[in-house]
């Protein structure tokens, strides 16, 4: 048998106790108390968590109007799928507050006195910590939609694209970024663009075999290259390598470095190193140049499907020293040459 209290004095009662309290004398008509079920699970419809605090447990309404704010906020921060646990959430704190009411009339729990104007004060501060938090997501996503610089840029920099024929861009940051097709050279100078320039990316559109060439200029100084003709060409973690730039001229590594492929069918492969990559493909013998390699430095290359038993070979020059020879094709299918 479930214990029972009463619900004049909150003493805990006897069992088999019938018609009044042995603590107080306040007489126990099975059934019915001061707390009325319907109304606290309608106040927990109308604000989860007020139905608890009618029932005088204002610290649980606080906790299930949190847990509702919470899951709400990263819903929408996320644009989630998780709103379903607030419907959930909510279900459940009506559910209780129904109960524990139900359970205070039987005198299966001690019954408490309402505590609502305190639940509402820390309803209020809750929503006032929630309308600050949504506020800087409002203002962060406007930053990132309209272009807002999201970090620092090295205003001396500038990108210098080259090609005649059409080619994809995309750069920026993950949160602030440009993306669009374009058939002629550009200009980006770092000073002019609202975003900070943490990757770049261009990608040939056509397969004309006229040149792309990315060029990072700081000041009048070019200290990165990338080309491809039938590839595309990426930059990765501009801003920290600008930096280091301007603390390590040596850096970058001088003479370039050469790959040569050598093979009679038709191949395609990259060339990377610590701040980026180019990828070309091509039919025969070709020599690509990286000017300006940051190590560690890896070049991958293959044939393609018109071209399975061909044999390939890579080979890594600086200047007009050989550095590396690729051997035998790896487990994917491609032979690849790390420089480090």
């Amino acid at each position: 048998m479930p214990t029972r209290f009463c619900t004049h004095c909150g003493s805990e009662l006897p069992d088999g106790t019938q018609g009044s309290c042995p603590s107080c004398g306040a007489a126990l008509p099975p059934g019915k108390g001061k707390k009325n079920p319907v109304l606290a699970a309608i106040l927990s419809l109308f604000i989860p968590g007020l139905g608890q605090s009618y029932n005088g447990n204002a610290l649980k309404g606080i906790g299930l109007f949190l847990g509702l704010g919470i899951v709400g906020l990263i819903s929408v921060i996320l644009d989630s799928t998780i709103i379903f646990l607030s419907v959930i959430l909510w279900a459940i704190a009506v559910y209780d507050a129904y109960r524990d009411a139900g359970r205070m009339n039987s005198g299966e729990i001690p019954e408490a006195g309402q505590q609502i104007l305190f639940f509402l004060a820390g309803a209020f501060v809750l929503m006032i910590i929630f309308a600050v938090i949504f506020t800087g997501f409002i203002l962060y996503a406007f930053a990132s939609v309209y272009g807002v610089s999201q970090g620092p840029n090295d205003k001396s920099a500038e990108m210098r694209v080259i090609s005649n024929g059409s080619y994809y861009a995309d750069y920026g940051t993950g949160d602030c970024f440009v993306k669009k097709n374009l058939s002629r050279s550009m200009v980006i100078p770092f000073s002019a663009h609202g975003c900070h320039m943490d990757y770049a990316y261009f990608g040939k559109n056509d397969t004309r075999p006229v040149e792309l060439r990315a060029d990072l200029f700081r000041g009048d100084t070019r200290v990165k290259s990338y080309s491809t003709k039938a590839g595309s060409v990426y930059f990765r973690n501009i801003d920290d390598f600008l930096e280091r730039v301007a603390k390590e001229p040596g850096l970058v590594q001088e003479p370039p470095v050469m790959v040569r492929v050598l093979t009679d069918g038709s191949w395609s492969g990259s060339i990377d190193d610590l701040y980026g990559a180019q990828s070309d493909s091509g039919i025969g013998p070709a020599t690509l140049t990286l000017v300006h390699p940051v190590l560690p430095l890896k070049t991958c290359f293959r044939t393609q499907e018109d071209s399975p038993d061909v044999p390939l070979t890579v080979e890594v020059y600086s200047g007009t020293v050989l550095l590396r020879s690729s051997g035998l094709k790896d487990a994917t299918g491609e032979n690849c040459v790390e420089i480090k």
